[in-house]
């Protein structure tokens, strides 16, 4: 499922290729934050919500844009590189079913 397919991160920033004209007076930083990377060692995540977080940035800057997309070093993902298992604490897991 493409929903929960890990993608590289791009950690420095990179020129991008404009079509057309971006006016000088527009700068600033459009972010978007979601899920980038859905498994530690061997273990692989099954859901949207358990995916690592991945800061999307694009930059524009006199009538230039550049693109980076870091996964944010979270706590769990740096417990989780020292000690594999400790990342199943917060992993989503599916609910019961009542009985019935």
């Amino acid at each position: 499922d493409d929903l929960v397919r890990s993608v590289e991160e791009t950690p420095e920033p990179i020129s991008t290729n404009i079509t057309g004209t971006i006016p000088r007076w527009i700068s600033g930083n459009f972010l978007r934050n979601g899920p980038g990377k859905f498994e530690i060692g061997n273990q692989m995540f099954n859901h949207w919500f358990d995916g690592m977080a991945l800061m999307h940035q694009f930059k524009i800057s006199n009538g230039q844009v550049t693109y980076k997309s870091p996964l944010l070093p979270t706590k769990e993902i740096t417990m989780s590189a020292r000690k594999p298992m400790s990342c199943t604490r917060w992993i989503l897991r599916p609910s019961r079913q009542p009985k019935g």
